[in-house]
């Protein structure tokens, strides 16, 4: 399912889609918090963690800081947390860039 997700951060606000992927359990070590990967070309906050992931495609890290707060929602659905960190990376999709760790919808 594809999501409308609001980044704020240091009082900008970044709007973009986001794919729930059931494959993505990503998450920051030290606070276990979920883990949104957004397309780097789509972000542009200075890095506070570095994380670690494995995939398929291989391993590696990830650069990523945490967001005053989200809001992801989808029709009448509406999440709002600070208790999330967002990754660059490259997402190559047309619908949406931005994939989201599903445990966060279920907050």
């Amino acid at each position: 399912e594809i999501y409308s997700l609001t980044v704020f951060k240091n009082g900008q606000e970044i709007h973009m889609y986001a794919f729930a992927d059931t494959g993505n359990k990503l998450k920051e070590p030290f606070s276990d918090y979920p883990v949104i990967v957004a397309d780097s070309s789509r972000i542009s906050f200075d890095a506070e963690r570095v994380i670690p992931f494995n995939s398929v495609g291989g391993e590696g890290t990830l650069k990523a800081f945490r967001p005053d707060k989200v809001i992801i929602s989808s029709g009448k659905k509406s999440v709002e947390t600070d208790k999330v960190y967002i990754a660059a990376s490259s997402v190559d999709s047309k619908d949406f860039s931005a994939i989201l760790n599903p445990e966060i919808i279920n907050i």
